[in-house]
Parts: C-alpha cells; sequence; structure tokens
C-alpha cells in the first residue's frame, strides 16, 4: 500500500507536523509487485520509491517508481521496464472517519506498447476508519478510468483492505493485512472483469526503537 492510500497511518506515526508543508518518502523491496491480481514484473522481485509531498497534511501531491516487466514483444523488444505514477489529492478527516479523493497518472516512459498507449488517468474516491485503539484499520477504494490500461475502455475497481498491526518488535512493526477486490472492465475493448484477493504480512522498519 502506498502512502497516499495510507494517509491516516502517516498522521498517527508523525502527529501535528509543526510546519504547514511535509516531504515523505519511502523505499520497498519485494518478492513481486503485484497491482489487482495482475503480477507487473513477471513474478520477479520489485524495488519501488515514493515521495510525497503534504500541505497541512491534507493535500498532496507525490510520484511513485517501480521497475516491471510486461514481457517482449514480437520483435523481442521490452514491452515495458519502469512505471512512473504521478498524483495529487487531498484527505479530508470528519471525527474518526478519513477520506481520500486523488487523481492519478500511471505512465510507463520508454514502453513498446503496439496495442495502445499503456500509460491512463484514474479517479480515485476513498474511505477509511480505525478501529480496537487503531489497530485495526478497514477501507474501501473505488478507482474510475475513462481510458484504461492500453486503451481498453472505462474500467472501474472497488476494494476493500483490512490491516491488523502488532505491537513493535526492536526496529520493526509487523503488520497483516488482506484485501478483496473487483474490476469492470469494458469487455468489448479487451478490458478485464474479474475478482482479486491477497494476503500479506508486511515488517514495517523504523530506525528508532521502543
Amino acid at each position: 500500500t502506498s502512502t497516499v492510500e495510507d494517509l491516516s497511518a502517516l498522521r498517527s506515526e508523525h502527529g501535528q507536523s509543526k510546519s504547514d508543508i511535509t516531504l515523505s518518502g519511502n523505499a520497498a523491496v519485494l518478492t513481486q509487485y503485484v497491482k489487482r491480481g495482475f503480477a507487473l514484473s513477471a513474478e520477479r522481485p520489485a524495488a519501488q520509491v515514493e515521495f510525497d509531498l503534504f500541505y497541512k497534511e491534507i493535500y498532496y501531491a507525490g510520484i511513485f517508481a517501480s521497475n516491471v516487466n510486461f514481457g517482449s514483444g514480437l520483435n523481442g523488444q521490452d514491452l515495458a521496464s519502469v512505471e512512473l505514477d504521478y498524483y495529487v489529492g487531498f484527505a479530508p478527516t470528519v471525527g474518526k472517519w478519513s477520506f481520500n479523493f486523488a487523481l492519478t497518472y500511471d505512465s510507463y516512459p520508454g514502453a513498446f506498447d503496439p496495442g495502445g498507449d499503456f500509460s491512463y488517468v484514474e479517479i480515485w474516491t476513498g474511505v477509511s476508519r480505525n478501529l480496537f485503539d487503531d489497530k485495526l484499520k478497514l477501507t474501501l477504494f473505488n478507482y474510475w478510468s475513462p481510458e484504461f490500461f492500453a486503451e481498453t475502455g472505462p474500467n472501474e475497481t472497488l476494494e476493500l483492505s483490512a490491516v491488523w498491526t502488532f505491537g513493535k518488535v526492536w526496529y520493526f512493526t509487523p503488520k497483516l493485512s488482506g484485501e478483496l477486490g473487483h474490476q469492470w472492465g469494458d469487455l468489448s475493448q479487451g478490458g478485464f472483469d474479474y475478482s482479486y484477493w491477497s494476503a500479506a504480512l508486511t515488517l514495517a522498519f523504523n530506525a528508532n526503537p521502543p
């Protein structure tokens, strides 16, 4: 989960910032890059980085980067090797509810895409709530694109996720997470209509032990 999809966790970790402007960054190494049920790194390891700029911890803009592997074209060209996502949004809170609204642009610079442009725009809307002394977080996200990946027409995804955060162990904070989603694509344009799920154990690293 990227920082922009988990803003409530960022607020609880840092508290109220003394400055209106906050810069945040994170990096991750994954056994593989899976997004909405699709393996985007050909079931190989992926390295990812993200940088976010926040204004008053509500408005934000950022960039996300990851290696990808979509295989090769008919002439042996790599279809895509890098994903760069750009986004702007705002995330207000109302009581114990956190909301997230964003406009994103997923791009694949240098990609060889004979079937259509891989890059696409999405609109995100999300709501989340923490329970059990903030140990459990439930999030519901909707992603909508007027022209999805590889020009496959309109696409909509509804995704529910749950994250349970355990107590800190030395430098690490274990988190058990799962998600369930469904994507509605335009089948006549080559889109997809399917359900997906995932489960993961994450060890978040913090240089300041308890």
